[in-house]
């Protein structure tokens, strides 16, 4: 499972704190589905982009046990199986964190904006382990992955990532 770590996401929403609102699109839909059932907790998980869903419990499900779970398990290994073929994010399983690590840029300090709409000023200077290391103006270096940002920081990363990628061969 920790191999698995940057790879998905479990996705938890409470419909008394407004989580739910603010939850991606695909996210909302995966919840709302009548195929779960009228009870929760209900349970969505997608690879870090939360564009490739990986699979759905009802709380049946995840009250009976494991089946479902490793079904889920499946769907991921099975993604990242099919990732590490093409050698990036597979065609099947879009979003997938690109296999590769190392230096971003020596570049400028950009806007960055989290999923949460909280924006900072940094420069991408690493990726690594599905982290992307954003460097602040004081110096100090926070990570984040790729579905914490919201889309367009997410495209800016990524062209970023493509950039480092094509300059390292």
């Amino acid at each position: 499972m920790d191999k698995m770590r940057s790879k998905s996401v479990v996705v938890f929403v409470n419909a008394k704190d407004g989580s739910y609102e603010k939850s991606p699109e695909p996210v909302r839909k995966a919840i709302a589905d009548p195929a779960l059932g009228n009870y929760v907790p209900r349970l969505a998980v997608f690879d870090p982009a939360v564009k490739t869903k990986f699979g759905t419990m009802s709380y049946e499900q995840i009250k009976s046990g494991s089946k479902g779970f490793r079904e889920i398990n499946k769907a991921i290994k099975a993604g990242m199986d099919s990732a590490g073929a093409a050698g990036g994010a597979a065609a099947g399983a879009p979003g997938l964190a690109p296999r590769w690590d190392g230096k971003i840029s020596d570049g400028e300090q950009e806007d960055w904006t989290s999923a949460a709409g909280t924006k900072i000023r940094a420069q991408a200077v690493r990726f690594d382990g599905g982290r992307l290391s954003l460097m602040k103006p004081d110096g100090k270096v926070i990570q984040v992955t790729l579905q914490q940002l919201d889309g367009a920081s997410q495209a800016r990363a990524q062209e970023l990532i493509d950039a480092a990628k094509a300059a390292a061969r």
